[in-house]
């Protein structure tokens, strides 16, 4: 994968939504105004998406961890996808790491192995019966992008 990516990690959980840009296996977080998370609104954050990236009709591919299981990517939005999702598995199974509580779906879907949801904690404490806190999924996904760029 070249150093310039279309592929995008977002983590929707209780309305929150941060997005992560996906580039050589590594994922670094997209700010909005310096905030790391901000509350979802479909209209409103696609377009903030598509400025935040300067988008020009190039083909995207997005994984996303939700809470919402009928999560998709409105039409309305206008985004291209990929023919192919620009994630591979191996990536995929080695920096996401969620609790069976959420979902991880796949735009464009994934014609491989499946994605597998590990059953890994990740290290703040959480009840099986209680969705992640935003915050934790994104210090999550700091810490292992970190983990990965020291090697």
């Amino acid at each position: 994968m070249s150093n310039e990516s279309h592929a995008y990690l977002i983590s929707l959980i209780k309305d929150n939504i941060s997005v992560f840009n996906y580039v050589n296996g590594n994922l670094s977080i997209i700010t909005n105004n310096g905030e790391e998370t901000q509350t979802y609104n479909e209209n409103i954050f696609w377009e903030w998406f598509k400025g935040k990236i300067e988008y020009d009709n190039q083909a995207l591919s997005f994984v996303v961890i939700t809470d919402e299981k009928d999560f998709s990517i409105p039409k309305s939005s206008q985004i291209q996808l990929n023919h192919k999702n620009s994630f591979d598995n191996y990536d995929i199974n080695e920096l996401i790491s969620v609790p069976d509580s959420l979902f991880v779906l796949s735009f464009p879907e994934h014609k491989k192995a499946p994605i597998q949801k590990k059953k890994k904690q990740i290290k703040k404490v959480v009840q099986a019966d209680e969705l992640l806190n935003e915050n934790d999924i994104v210090d999550f996904f700091r810490e292992t992008t970190q983990s990965y760029k020291n090697g």
